[in-house]
């Protein structure tokens, strides 16, 4: 593909396909004439240079598929099985594991093939691992060579067992460790070394790749492609049986005080940056960036802990309009963010809608004094039956219009930043510092990463603190009358005991009062004074201060302990 593949040089794509990860068992059949139907209706990618005008043909022939570029030698075309932005084809095991090694199966008939340089083919086969170490081939009805990493003919074989214009051949190539073997029948036809094509751009810059095709303007060809398949699993390189690792123990769930903080829209920003295939996202326009949030985080917390609960949801406001429109039609239309990119032939434009985050922990450490704690620990989601989605229109030569959705990736929270519990005026404030990576698949493997950096301002509402109840004390007993003694029985307190009110970072108010050891007490409470309600059961003292917690109650409420007699 030395002279039209530029065509897909380093497309800007805010979001690819995100292949799904097979493992091999046995060899997978990505094209079978036997269905009769052609490779694009079967996974494959068919592909057109120039793309319009083009004379080539593709027809179903003999269980086979016939491609034909012989009418124009400037016309070419060809099967691909991956292609930035574009779906791979869904059989396609993800890696190409040279060291491993892989073979690559086909069995095809070249009736007809022309060529107006020595190093050119009318039909060639181009593979490339995940190191994008690979090798081309191309194929004359009298000779097979490889192609050097300045495509010249180098190692070939003009003494050919077979006579590839009148027959199908099976072929077999063998990809493993630094060398390639292409053989029919169990006998060898070329080997050599493996090369690095990927200085000449697309596709050799695609990891895990596969063409089938006329790939120059050169050459030209009628092949009949009967079948296609790949074995990335070879006897003796099956993975070893690794025990799972032992499950860890849990993490306790907090134990506290449930509280709900609303998100601050107008104080909670985040934004968007990136890169794709090497090229940074740019903004539509001011602000497309960045948006604001709303939502509500469920939390739980208690003096020493803060665990974020499923329920925390937080979703982006529409920020402006953007292109394109949902679908990756062409037009403008609200958005949460608008992002575009540029290379030297295209130029993509991005919308990101629906965007929604689900925040999620375990127990989060509080700091010594309550008021701060490390975000590390928050998961960063998009939920799984999220309507999230990028929608994106490619312009250029190859225009495309497509949208991906974005349910499911999720990523954890790397701010180095400390989040924070602050109260003010029976304001309990959160505020938390948003960072987290997505990576994907474009060409390569994690080749596209978006970074969503910001901070969440939320707030909820807690009870003012109650002051404590003044107790008079007693008249200090006239100076020179003795106290009588104490009877040997169980002495009724006459004081008062002094009381105090504690509230709690958890939002819980707790009583504390001389108490005499080993009695019960009993803890009621009202809102008028005039009605009393107990508060659960008597309590038995072991020492000499009392204790009871509790929720603190909405509104004015008093609070009363009772000794209760000994029996």
């Amino acid at each position: 593909m030395r002279k039209t593949i530029s065509l897909f040089a380093s497309l800007p794509l805010l979001l690819a396909a995100i292949s799904i990860i097979q493992i091999s068992a046995e060899p997978v059949t990505l094209y079978d004439g036997n269905r009769r139907t052609l490779p694009d209706k079967q996974g494959w990618i068919y592909l057109l240079d120039p793309l319009f005008r083009n004379d080539s043909r593709q027809v179903i022939v003999d269980r086979a598929v016939n491609l034909n570029t012989l009418r124009k030698s400037a016309d070419h075309a060809g099967y691909f099985a991956r292609v930035p932005l574009m779906t791979p084809h869904p059989d396609l095991p993800e890696e190409f594991n040279r060291e491993n090694g892989y073979q690559v199966g086909f069995t095809i008939q070249l009736p007809s093939e022309r060529h107006v340089r020595p190093d050119r083919a009318g039909f060639s086969v181009i593979v490339t691992s995940r190191d994008l170490m690979g090798i081309e081939l191309g194929f004359w009805t009298d000779e097979i060579f490889a192609q050097s990493v300045d495509f010249i003919h180098t190692e070939g074989n003009n003494q050919l067992p077979f006579r590839l214009a009148n027959q199908y051949v099976d072929f077999v190539l063998e990809i493993k460790g630094e060398n390639y073997s292409l053989s029919s029948a169990d006998t060898e036809i070329l080997t050599g070394p493996l090369r690095d094509y990927s200085g000449f751009g697309t596709p050799y810059d695609i990891s895990d790749f596969l063409f089938f095709g006329d790939d120059t303007t050169s050459a030209s060809a009628s092949v009949n492609i009967r079948s296609i398949w790949i074995d990335t699993v070879l006897p003796g390189t099956e993975p070893p049986v690794v025990e799972p690792e032992p499950e860890p123990e849990p993490t306790p769930p907090v134990v506290g005080t449930d509280a709900v903080f609303t998100v601050d829209q107008e104080a909670s920003t985040i934004s968007i940056t990136g890169n794709v295939l090497g090229n940074p996202l740019n903004s539509q326009g001011d602000g497309s960036l960045s948006t604001s949030f709303a939502g509500d985080l469920h939390t739980v917390i208690s003096d020493t802990a803060i665990a974020f609960g499923p329920d925390s949801i937080i979703d982006a406001n529409p920020n402006g309009d953007w292109a394109p429109l949902p679908g990756g039609k062409n037009g403008s239309a609200p958005a949460d963010f608008g992002a575009k990119a540029s290379v030297i032939i295209a130029t993509a434009d991005a919308a990101a809608r629906n965007i929604e985050f689900a925040l999620t922990s375990e127990g989060i450490d509080l700091n010594t004094d309550g008021t701060g704690f490390s975000p590390s620990g928050i998961t960063i989601g998009i939920p799984e039956e999220s309507a999230a989605a990028v929608d994106i229109a490619v312009g250029g030569f190859l225009p495309v219009n497509t949208s991906q959705s974005l349910a499911g990736l999720s990523g954890e929270n790397a701010s180095s930043e400390m989040a924070t519990l602050t109260i003010v005026d029976n304001i309990q404030t959160l505020t938390l510092p948003i960072q987290t990576d997505v990576s994907f698949r474009v060409a390569t493997p994690d080749d596209a990463t978006l970074t969503f950096t910001g901070t969440i301002i939320a707030s909820r509402e807690i009870p003012a603190t109650i002051e404590p109840p003044v107790v008079e004390p007693e008249p200090e007993p006239e100076p020179g009358i003795p106290t009588p003694p104490l009877p040997p029985v169980v002495v009724e307190p006459d004081t008062a005991p002094s009381l105090s009110i504690e509230l709690l970072a958890s939002g819980e108010i707790q009583l504390n009062w001389d108490a005499v050891e080993g009695r019960s007490y009993a803890i009621e409470t009202s809102g008028t004074l005039n009605e009393w309600t107990a508060s659960g059961d008597p309590i038995i003292v072991d020492s000499s201060t009392g204790r009871w917690t509790g929720p603190l109650e909405t509104g004015a409420t008093f609070y009363r302990i009772i000794l209760i007699p000994a029996n």
